[in-house]
């Protein structure tokens, strides 16, 4: 409002009396929008210094959407701690969700378990990703690569050869 009244007396003053009216409303309006939205801006950059503080401020503030949970699993897997992540992804199971989501963090636990190297786990929750939308294909393409490397498990690899195969075919796993 002190915008407002300020812009009003610079244009009673006469300043802004070369720029048409048109433009001078489409002006004021332009930064009584653009000022509110950029100190919000501002405060928010505040908490997004990474994905994990953003995200979990978002869960405080939410009214336990399964959207938050899972990202912040993602966000947990992302950096490497798969714990945090199983924890996150299954929470966001029980949340408002749709079956998209719940496909999406299905993936993730079953991404997870398979760093933490438990494949039953692994295949449990990749398969159940598929149940939950069957026409999302990370999870039949996450599902192919783990059902290689328990077939490489299976024919007694050496474990020097197998770790390195193992961690390329990780990298090459789709996550969302």
């Amino acid at each position: 409002l002190m915008l407002l009244w300020y812009l009003l007396k610079m244009d009673s003053v006469g300043i802004l009396m070369g720029i048409p009216a048109r433009q001078r409303v489409k002006s004021i309006i332009f930064l009584l929008l653009f000022v509110p939205y950029s100190r919000i801006n501002t405060q928010q950059i505040k908490f997004w210094h990474d994905d994990i503080s953003l995200w979990t401020k978002a869960q405080k503030e939410s009214s336990g959407q399964g959207l938050v949970y899972y990202q912040l699993g993602y966000a947990y897997f992302r950096v490497g701690d798969y714990k945090k992540a199983i924890e996150e992804c299954r929470k966001s199971l029980f949340a408002k969700y749709d079956n998209e989501g719940r496909s999406f963090s299905c993936n993730i636990l079953g991404l997870s378990y398979w760093n933490l190297n438990n494949f039953e786990m692994a295949d449990f929750w990749i398969k159940k990703a598929i149940e939950f939308k069957d026409d999302y294909s990370m999870p039949y393409f996450n599902l192919g690569l783990l059902n290689f490397v328990k077939e490489e498990k299976l024919a007694n690899i050496n474990k020097e050869k197998n770790v390195p195969q193992r961690e390329k075919l990780l990298s090459q796993s789709i996550f969302f």
